[in-house]
């Protein structure tokens, strides 16, 4: 069932660039938000275009001097899951248009675990980024370190909630739009 409507999904390029572009952007915030206000700064400098889009790239090419394998390969993941995801949300939400004629309903669960998933970007020195600062702002982010990975479950947890939320998806693509008497 995954194997075949992951197949009828991504043969057709919109979906794989959906896919691509959000996973691309998340993947992107991802790298910057440890460096948010540096990024912003040199971005809004009197740096060439050029120079701007050669800095742009280089971040990703440092993301194994930034980050851990584990931090990298979380927000990878994460990325990855989040793109496929969004495409998978689209197509169903597209389909079940078609075919009702206007609908209205909510994807929590996809929405949830990309949420989550911003929350477990970090790094092993400064933690989950996100989630550090708001634990922090209510005193708490010493809670963190209380746990046996110092808050890189975080991550796992957010790849949990991806992985759950893709499956769904796909179960709901499948299944037919039709109540089973």
């Amino acid at each position: 069932m995954v194997v075949s409507v992951t197949r009828r999904v991504f043969a057709q390029p919109q979906y794989v660039l959906i896919a691509s572009l959000t996973s691309l952007v998340i993947f992107t915030i991802a790298l910057w938000l440890p460096n948010l206000s540096f990024v912003s700064t040199y971005l809004s400098s009197s740096a060439s275009v050029s120079q701007k889009l050669q800095f742009i790239w280089s971040f990703y090419g440092a993301v194994t001097s930034s980050h851990t394998l584990y931090s990298a390969s979380i927000a990878f993941l994460v990325a990855l899951l989040s793109g496929v995801n969004i495409a998978l949300l689209v197509f169903y939400t597209k389909r079940v248009k078609q075919l009702t004629k206007g609908f209205k309903s909510t994807h929590a669960g996809s929405y949830l675990g990309i949420i989550v998933g911003f929350f477990g970007v970090g790094c092993a020195a400064c933690g989950s980024v996100i989630l550090v600062g708001l634990l922090s702002a209510i005193g708490a982010g010493g809670l963190l370190f209380l746990l046996p990975f110092r808050g890189a479950e975080v991550g796992v947890v957010a790849l949990l909630v991806l992985l759950s939320s893709n499956y769904f998806l796909i179960k709901k693509i499948n299944d037919p739009l039709i109540c089973r008497v």
